[in-house]
Parts: structure tokens; sequence; C-alpha cells
């Protein structure tokens, strides 16, 4: 996700313009929605996150890319972390920054704009801007006929992350804070729909399964405003 966050910044870092093999329609009634654990505390996330940066090549962004060439290096000469151990730091913005040029630059099936909060013990907070209709083809009537004025556009739906990286496999819960219109209806909708959002990204994502950590990285975690990581 990028999901999808991205949401977890590593997993979104894919740059292969490569399209998609398309999945086959998955048939009305047949989305399988799992029991999900306890949901992380929600997040008020600030006006100033609500809206993703320009999408310019800026220096944060350059920052970012070239911590992710050293990694894709890493991986491709074999991981031997005897030879070579690469640790990063990202900061909050930064992140935020370089999520708004991969987006521009590399578009996500549904995802028109993302954004991040970090806090401590691996929780993240975050900002979509979800392309309901392209779910809407994806999945034909998921999306009850009366809510889709409410959800026409891209609305912004805000989404609480918790996540655990074990055997440098990470696992982790989606769970919305706030979906257009609110309600428990909207919540749940919005909730299978995160997961067909995974679905449909190049990699693949199965968000109930979980997924290896890319570039050979051992870990990542959340502390304040900031995502770090290691080989």
């Amino acid at each position: 996700m990028v999901v999808l966050v991205l949401a977890v910044v590593p997993l979104a870092c894919s740059r292969s313009k490569a399209p998609a093999t398309p999945l086959p329609v998955v048939p009305e009634g047949s989305v399988r929605k799992p029991e999900p654990p306890s949901p992380p505390p929600s997040r008020v996330v600030p006006q100033e996150y609500r809206l993703p940066a320009t999408g310019s090549r800026t220096e944060a962004v350059v920052g970012v890319l070239d911590i992710l060439k050293g990694l894709q290096d890493f991986d491709r000469n074999g991981r031997n972390t005897t030879l070579q151990q690469i640790s990063f730091e990202f900061a909050e913005r930064d992140v935020n920054e370089y999520l708004a040029y991969s987006l521009k630059e590399v578009p996500r099936p549904g995802i028109r704009q993302a954004t991040v909060q970090f806090f401590g013990q691996n929780h993240i907070s975050t900002v979509l801007a979800i392309d309901f209709g392209a779910v809407d083809q994806w999945v034909p009537g998921m999306i009850p006929s009366f809510l889709k004025p409410a959800l026409s556009g891209s609305p912004t739906v805000a989404v609480d992350v918790v996540f655990e990286v074990q055997d440098s496999a990470i696992t982790f819960h989606l769970e919305p804070s706030s979906a257009p219109e609110g309600g428990v209806m909207v919540r749940n909708i919005v909730a299978s729909v995160l997961d067909i959002l995974a679905l449909h990204q190049p990699e693949r994502y199965d968000t109930n399964l979980p997924i290896p950590l890319p570039f050979g990285l051992r870990t990542i975690w959340t502390k304040d405003r900031v995502l770090g990581g290691t080989t």
C-alpha cells in the first residue's frame, strides 16, 4: 500500500512501471472479511498532514531515493551483511514528500494520494484518497448504491495501522478511524476496500498473511515522526 501504506513505506517503494495483470472480477458477496484484532488507538491527524506535498523531486525525496538505491544494490549484491549493513531513519515529512512524488511518478491502482504520521510502538496513521469508483469496478456490488454518492470521486479515509516484524516478515492490521459520512457500515466497507486495494497492487499484497520485507531488510520500526529500518 503504498498501502499501504502503504502504510509501511518500504513495501510501497517498488518503482517498476510494468503494468499489473488485471485480477479477475470478484463475484458479489464473495469478499471475505477476517476477524480483526483489537485496533490501535485512534489518532487525530493534524490539518497539515491531511494534504500531500506537491509531488516535486525535492531534496528530501532525493535523500529517500538514495537510501532506496542503496537497499536495492544491497539486495542485488547478495544481501551480504558481513560486507555491508544499511540502517536508516526517515523523517515523517520526508516520507510524505516521497509518497507524493512516488504516486505522481508511478501511480498506484485505486490510490490517489497518501500522507502518514509515525508514532511509537509501530503505530502509523495514514490519510488516503481512495478511488472508490475503481474498487466498484473490481468488485461489483461491494459498495451499496445508496453510499456511492458519499464515496464518489476520491474521498479521504483515515486509517490506523499497527504492525510487527518477525523473521523479516511484517504482519499488520488496518483499521479505518474515520470515513466519509461515518457510521459502522461505511467503516466496515472501507475496511474491506483496504484489503481489495492491497490485492490489486502490483505486488499482490495479502494483508491476512505475513509479507516478506523487501531489499533484505531484517526489521523496520517507528518512533514519533520517524520510520527506521536495518538490513
